[in-house]
């Protein structure tokens, strides 16, 4: 086949400079400064620079991964590669696909369910990469999470499905989600850090609360910034990405609710239930034997 007679690019495939603003990106993880900085001293540039890096990076490893082996084996690698991007929208978009076709419900609940065990992968790197020592506390609530997740996931794929997906939706590279999620980190950190001054970390857990209903991996990432810094307390810390967890989790319910397919919604709200209660169970683990 000449040149002039090859496909074009998928529309989302990425571009020179979309490679190249990604290794500026990483210089900048390199060369930026690990300290407090601004109000409350709650901005640390090198903790943006890694969230960015680690949101950019994952939706590009989902776009890529949804594109070469979606077709091959459906929704349920679709669901784990799309989850990385947004576990709530993925949520969504198999509910409708079950409403559709009621002979896939089961494959369409376990890509939404494999979205799940991607979210809180995503989780546990995006604390990993700004605070290691975090990730280590956290180990028994999103281990126990991440087993669940997978658990409720293979329990629904009974079956290989033969869905056709075609390419996958939207840019390899996400720039404006991924700046949006370091932007939100910086000002919860910020948000957390002025409350946490004036009445306590306590405060922190409430702010994770409300944003945990939009966006639960800022909130990680502003917890895991602020326990970095010292301003937060280990046990507040985790309670922070727990309760974030579980309230992100009335989000999925909802968008489960919107497709108006019954079965895939009380399947798919059953199944992050129990991974947000599996969460809080290994929550009080982790403190019980912490002695705190």
């Amino acid at each position: 086949m000449s040149d002039t007679e090859r496909e074009p690019a998928p529309s989302g495939a990425a571009t020179p400079a979309d490679w190249i603003g990604l290794a500026l990106l990483v210089v900048g993880v390199w060369f930026a400064p690990d300290v407090g900085m601004g109000p409350y001293q709650a901005f640390n540039p090198q903790s943006l620079a890694r969230v960015v890096l680690v949101v950019l990076g994952i939706g590009v490893a989902g776009y890529y991964a949804q594109r070469k082996l979606g077709q091959r084996h459906g929704l349920l690698v679709a669901g784990f590669a799309a989850g990385f991007i947004s576990s709530s929208a993925t949520i969504a978009s198999m509910g409708l696909r079950a409403k559709a076709d009621p002979r896939v419900r089961n494959a369409a609940v376990a890509g939404g369910l494999a979205s799940s065990v991607a979210t809180v992968v995503f989780y546990s790197i995006i604390i990993a990469a700004v605070d290691e020592q975090l990730v280590v506390h956290l180990a028994l609530p999103l281990g126990l999470a991440s087993l669940t997740a997978v658990i409720a996931t293979f329990a629904f794929a009974r079956s290989e499905t033969h869905a056709h997906l075609g390419a996958p939706a939207g840019r390899a590279f996400q720039w404006l989600p991924a700046l949006a999620v370091g932007g939100a980190s910086v000002a919860l950190a910020v948000v957390g850090a002025a409350l946490g001054a004036e009445v306590g970390s306590a405060s922190v857990v409430v702010v994770s609360a409300v944003a945990g209903l939009v966006d639960a991996h800022a909130t990680s990432a502003s917890a895991a910034t602020l326990h970095h810094s010292g301003q937060l307390d280990t046990v507040s810390a985790m309670l922070s990405v727990v309760v974030a967890l579980s309230v992100n989790t009335v989000t999925k319910v909802v968008m489960a609710a919107l497709s108006r397919d019954r079965g895939y919604a009380l399947r798919l709200s059953a199944g992050v239930i129990a991974i947000a209660l599996a969460a809080w169970i290994g929550f009080g683990l982790a403190v019980a034997s912490t002695g705190a």
